[in-house]
């Protein structure tokens, strides 16, 4: 009886390290599109941020620009 008791328990383990190996696995997929995703929200923000430049550069240009009329 002690025999599969001792069987028993190894079987428990075994499927515990695989339900491990198992979470693991999903939880690094999961990380790699968190990181993918970072990656791209991050491309994403450094575009606009460029874009905000330009934007002001262009306003200060417009704004030098005008400045030159007078009414």
């Amino acid at each position: 009886k002690s025999v599969m008791t001792v069987s028993e328990g190894a079987n428990n383990i075994v499927q515990a390290v695989e339900t491990i190996d198992k979470t693991s696995r999903t939880t690094e997929q999961r990380t790699q599109k968190i990181s993918s995703e970072t990656e791209t929200q991050t491309a994403s923000n450094e575009e606009i941020a460029a874009a905000s430049q330009a934007l002001s550069n262009l306003a200060t240009d417009m704004q030098s620009d005008i400045g030159q009329f007078k009414i």
